[in-house]
Formats: structure tokens, sequence, C-alpha cells
């Protein structure tokens, strides 16, 4: 599909479930799509458009939002990864979500920290509550355990018969600020061995404005000017990523066993995000 009309349907998915009008200032901006489309053999594969995994190509948003009601993400990320400051964008809030057992029952309001919690339990906010969030504290922190119970949940909430009781999409948070940026054995061992069915898994490389600083401090030192530096290190640190090694190893299957959907990096900072993506369909 042409990336202009993948840029258009993720748009439009996006404000029919969040409930945004004109008024509203996109929580993930792309930037203005220019005016020729390249050819599909031009188009890098690192660095394609998104296309929404929720979304495909022969179904309308408006009939998503019909048969779906509520959009289900599973969203899985080590300690400190970021998870809470992206929901918080997505739902467009600054508010912490609300958090309901299987049952419906309110059982409080809860910050996604490390610490015992169901993976069961329902996150909401109240200011967008057709996403429906379930967390997974990152397998560092249960092992094996953690590693079986999100298996299962996966399992189970592929087979439900009610769409808007399904896992939806899986979203798998890998934080960019740490010193080594590379894959823990527990992210390994997900791509690997679990298996998701037909529910697509997005890598969101959070904290991308760490290679932002990166970039900034070697054009520097190659002789730009601090303008010109803070200018092109965003663009820099994207081509650099698209061509190093961590995103061969995630997409490569002599590696990964079961590679994801697709990837999104992800700064800190309220920035116009850029998409970075692999979509392998």
């Amino acid at each position: 599909m042409n990336p202009l009309n993948l840029r258009r349907k993720f748009n439009r998915f996006r404000t029919l479930f969040t409930g945004r009008g004109r008024g509203h200032r996109p929580v993930l901006d792309t930037p203005s799509p220019s005016s020729s489309a390249p050819s599909p053999s031009s188009v890098d594969p690192s660095s394609r458009d998104i296309q929404s995994a929720a979304s495909p190509p022969s179904m309308d948003p408006s009939t998503i939002k019909e048969k779906c009601g509520r959009f289900r993400i599973l969203i899985i990320g080590r300690a400190n990864a970021g998870k809470t400051t992206i929901l918080q964008r997505v739902c467009n809030t600054r508010e912490n979500p609300e958090i309901y057992n299987s049952a419906g029952e309110k059982v409080g309001i809860m910050i996604l920290v490390r610490g015992e919690h169901d993976i069961e339990n329902e996150m909401v906010f109240r200011s967008n509550p057709r996403f429906v969030f379930h967390d997974s504290r990152g397998f560092e922190a249960g092992g094996q355990s953690e590693f079986n119970t999100v298996k299962a949940f996966i399992a189970d909430r592929s087979k439900r018969t009610s769409l808007k009781d399904r896992l939806h999409v899986i979203w798998y948070c890998i934080p960019m600020n740490e010193a080594c940026r590379s894959f823990t054995e527990g992210e390994i061992k997900f791509f690997s061995h679990c298996d998701t069915g037909s529910i697509p898994v997005i890598v969101l490389f959070t904290k991308f404005d760490a290679l932002h600083t990166i970039e900034f401090a070697q054009l520097k030192r190659d002789g730009a000017s601090r303008k010109d530096a803070k200018e092109l290190a965003p663009k820099r640190a994207e081509e650099s990523f698209a061509n190093g090694s961590q995103l061969k190893f995630l997409y490569n299957p002599n590696d990964i066993g079961r590679p994801p959907k697709c990837h999104v990096c992800l700064p800190s900072k309220p920035l116009n995000y850029r998409f970075m993506i692999y979509d392998d369909s």
C-alpha cells in the first residue's frame, strides 16, 4: 500500500478511537507527507511508514470502532521503560489509570511500577475509556513464572469469542537510555519462543532521544555548530539506528524465531514522533 495511504488510515483510526476532533492536538504526530509518494521499490524497509496492525487495509476504521468498541493492548517492558508516559500520551492525559479486575470491579488507581500485580487487571483512563491496557512488568522481574503467565494470557485472549474481549496488539517497550542498549535475555526469549498467533507485536524503542544526545556530541566533534548539530542529531540518530546491529538482530530469522510486526522509535520529550518502521507484511 502507498505510504501516504498507510499514514492516513493510521491517523483516521487513532482519531476515531480517541474521540478527538480537529481542536485536539494528536498525540502521535507524523511528519507532513510529501506531495509525491516514492514507489514501493524505493522505500527502505527499515524506514517505512506504519501500517496499523489493528487496521487491515480492507477494513474501514469506523467499522473497526463499531465492531470492536474497545481496543485492548498488552504492554510489556522492563522497569523504567517509559510505559506510563506512553499510555498517557496515547490517551492524551496526565492522570493515572484506574484498575479493574476481571469481574469489572474497580480495585484502585495505579502507577505502572515494578511490583505484584495481576496481568488480567484492566487499566483504563477515565478521559479515554476506549483503550484497555494490560501490563506485564517484563520478564527480568518474574523470570520463567512471568513468561508463562504472559504466554497463557496471550493464548487465552486470542481465543475469546467476543472481539472486544480479545487482545488486539502487543506493545513491547525497550528503553534506549541504558548504557548497553542491548536486548535482555528475557526479551530474546519472548521474541524467540512466545507464540502470539495472529496478534501483532510492535516494539516501542522508548527514550530514543538518548541517541540524539550521542549524535549531537559526535556532530560537534566533527565541527558542526551547536545550532546545526541540534537540528541534524535526530535524523542522524534515526539513520544510525536503522542501519545498526540491533535491528538486524531483531529481524533476523536466524537469531529471532518470532520477530515483531514492526517497531516505533519514541523520544521521552513531547516532540513530534517520527516513525521508523519495519513492516514484514
